[in-house]
């Protein structure tokens, strides 16, 4: 599987974010805080739909914003894709190419990936 591009909007710190990305190697750079790993939460939230480091939707939004969007395209040996999230409150919105989907089992299986935080190294 490869991510092909990312977009984001008020999910945590990343006030506005859309990325292209290389189909062999990318590196993220930056200082602390700067929301590398609000990235990498948000990549997780489109693979799983859920967060890796909080129970509550909410949290996901960034401070004083109503909502926030994620949307992720992707490539694998069965064809290309998107996923987009959508969360306003304590609600979640997940669409699959267009098409929302009821229970969040049935984004399994899409964009697979593996999710190692600090907390895991320990």
């Amino acid at each position: 599987m490869i991510i092909k591009s990312f977009r984001a909007q008020n999910f945590r710190n990343i006030e506005e974010c859309s990325l292209e990305f290389d189909e062999k190697v990318n590196i993220l750079l930056g200082e602390n805080a700067q929301g590398k790993t609000n990235f990498l939460e948000s990549v997780y939230l489109c693979c799983i739909g859920k967060s890796a480091r909080t129970e509550k939707d909410k949290d996901l939004i960034a401070w004083k914003q109503s909502v926030a969007h994620v949307k992720t395209n992707y490539s694998c040996r069965f064809g290309e894709g998107e996923i987009a999230i959508g969360i306003a409150g304590n609600k979640k919105h997940v669409s699959v190419n267009s098409v929302p989907i009821s229970k969040l089992g049935d984004l399994l299986g899409y964009l697979n990936c593996i999710y190692f935080s600090p907390a895991d190294i320990k």
